[in-house]
Parts: C-alpha cells; sequence; structure tokens
C-alpha cells in the first residue's frame, strides 16, 4: 500500500523586512504539493520490500515550435526546448506505475505546437500535440500556406503546458492498461495491476502550477470484459487528494489541512507532520504497509 498527500500550498506572506506581524501578514496561496511515504510491501502489508522507494517521478517537458519555408509553407519542428515540468506520484501496483512513467515521458519529452479551429469564430487555436497525434502542419490539410501573421513569437510564448500535460498523461495511463489488459489471464491479475496518480506541473512560460487526480474505475466493454476506466480532475484549492490508504487516512487528513488553512498556518507544514505522525502509529501495529521517510514535491520551489 502507500499514503499519498496532493493539495494547494498556502502559507503567510513573506516579511521581507522581518517587522511585520503575523496577524498583519496575508495567508496566500503559494504553489502546490505531493507528499508520499517510501514503503513497498507484500499485498498484505506484513513485509516490507523496499523501505526506500522513490514514488515520485520528475518527467521533463519539452516542446518543438514548427519552422517555415519563406513562402509560408511548413517546413520542420525545431530543436526541443525545456517548457516545464510535471511530477508524478502514484499508488498501487510499481510495475505499473513504472510502464506509465515510461509512456508519459516519451509523450512529454517531444510535444509539438500545433493549431485548432476554433468552433466558435474558426479563429486558430495554437496548441500542444504529441507525436504520434494527427498533425494538420505535419499531414497537410485545406490550408497549406501559412502567414506572417501565424505561429508569431507572441503566439509561441502564449501556450501552456497545462492541458497537453493532462491529456498524455491520461492517455499513458490509458493505453498502459489497455497493454495489460491484452496480456493477463485472469481479473484477479488484471485487478492486481490497479494504479492511481496524481501529478503536479509547473509551466515555465505562464508561471503556473496545476494539480490533476487520475482515478480508476471498474467498468465492462460491450463484450462484458473488465476494463478500467480513467477519471481526470484539477484538484481544487481547498481539497486535498489522498491515494493509496484512503478509508485510514482521508477524512482525517482532509480535517487536517482544513485545521491548517483555518489557523493561517503553512499546510505544507502540517500534511508533513501529519503524514509522518500517520506512518509511525501505523507502524507501531505492526503493519508495513506504508513507512518513512516522507517523500516531498513542491512546486514552484
Amino acid at each position: 500500500m502507500t499514503l499519498v498527500l496532493a493539495g494547494h500550498a498556502f502559507e503567510l506572506e513573506e516579511d521581507l523586512w522581518g517587522d511585520t506581524p503575523a496577524e498583519d501578514r496575508a495567508y496566500v496561496e503559494v504553489g502546490v504539493f505531493v507528499l508520499c511515504d517510501s514503503a513497498i510491501s507484500t499485498l498484505d502489508g506484513r513485509q516490507t520490500l523496499d523501505d526506500d522507494f522513490q514514488k515520485i517521478r520528475r518527467i521533463q517537458v519539452m516542446v518543438r515550435e514548427p519552422q517555415f519555408y519563406p513562402d509560408g509553407h511548413f517546413n520542420r519542428y525545431g530543436p526541443a526546448t525545456i517548457a516545464g515540468s510535471v511530477d508524478v506520484a502514484f499508488a498501487g501496483s510499481a510495475l505499473s506505475a513504472q510502464a506509465v512513467f515510461e509512456r508519459a515521458a516519451a509523450m512529454l519529452s517531444d510535444l509539438r505546437v500545433s493549431c485548432d479551429r476554433s468552433s466558435l469564430d474558426g479563429s486558430l487555436l495554437y496548441v500542444l500535440r504529441s507525436a504520434d497525434e494527427r498533425n494538420p502542419l505535419t499531414e497537410g490539410g485545406a490550408v497549406r500556406t501559412w502567414g506572417d501573421d501565424t505561429f508569431t513569437p507572441a503566439d509561441m510564448a502564449a501556450i501552456s503546458i497545462q492541458g497537453a500535460v493532462a491529456d498524455c498523461l491520461k492517455r499513458a495511463i490509458e493505453d498502459t492498461f489497455a497493454a495489460k489488459r491484452r496480456i493477463c489471464t485472469s481479473i484477479e491479475q488484471f485487478r492486481s495491476w490497479r494504479a492511481e496518480f496524481v501529478s503536479a506541473s509547473w509551466c515555465r512560460r505562464a508561471s503556473t502550477a496545476r494539480l490533476n487526480l487520475y482515478r480508476l474505475a471498474e467498468a465492462q466493454d460491450a463484450d462484458g470484459l473488465l476494463y478500467f476506466a480513467v477519471g481526470q480532475q484539477e484538484i481544487p484549492a481547498g481539497d486535498l487528494a489522498v491515494l493509496g490508504m484512503r478509508n485510514e487516512f482521508e477524512a482525517s487528513a482532509q480535517a487536517c489541512f482544513n485545521r491548517a488553512r483555518e489557523g493561517r498556518t503553512a499546510t505544507i507544514d502540517a500534511m508533513r507532520e501529519f503524514m509522518t505522525r500517520s506512518i509511525e502509529q501505523h507502524r507501531i501495529t505492526g503493519s508495513r504497509e506504508i513507512g518513512l521517510p516522507v517523500r516531498e514535491v513542491r512546486i514552484p520551489v
């Protein structure tokens, strides 16, 4: 099992001169955070297989911009540049998580600026697509030449990676479990591969952080065969996402998060203390499902 906590970081505004009382300082949102334990255990939670396992993986997000011939025809995509990053934590099967990480890294390392047409007024909308998605620039279409007023430096600077990151992670999860479904030999085996994820992404251009949660729900296809439907949602500022041992900790963790906000204390400090205390108390019972140290990611740093 695993315990993962993810939420928005609130704290008192920094006192640059050191002379402002705490009650006079604003309590502000400063980013997002993810905390997780470090233990990998057997399914029954009685034995620890690895007590220092990294359950958060950082993936660099790379974007390539299009280059055009002087006559406006598409030429090629330029070199990839770092546009941000995403930290992904999981609860569940480590093997499934590793497959998701590898699939997501492949897509996010080669995002390409492309475009769509607005359904409202037909205006040009700039989007990011992975290399395996259909792309009107590389495939051709109704428009084959592009004017000087399209794909400008200002247009490129305004593109956020957040939507593409969320979409690519969801697709990576769907692809992974679709592949596992084809090779599983029983329902029990398929269920044992289950994993859920939370992502904390940072867009350099927009200087924005975002938390997204990916949960799996069992469903049946037209033939009555089991598959996992992937639900994705952004975590709002007032909520705390709990992955893994939700039955044991979700209610108490959310209550701790709420108390921290009401008391104007740093939410990441409060949740770090909550997780450390919860792991220590849980270990006293003899369970080895979760363990120290607590690992954390805070965005922006």
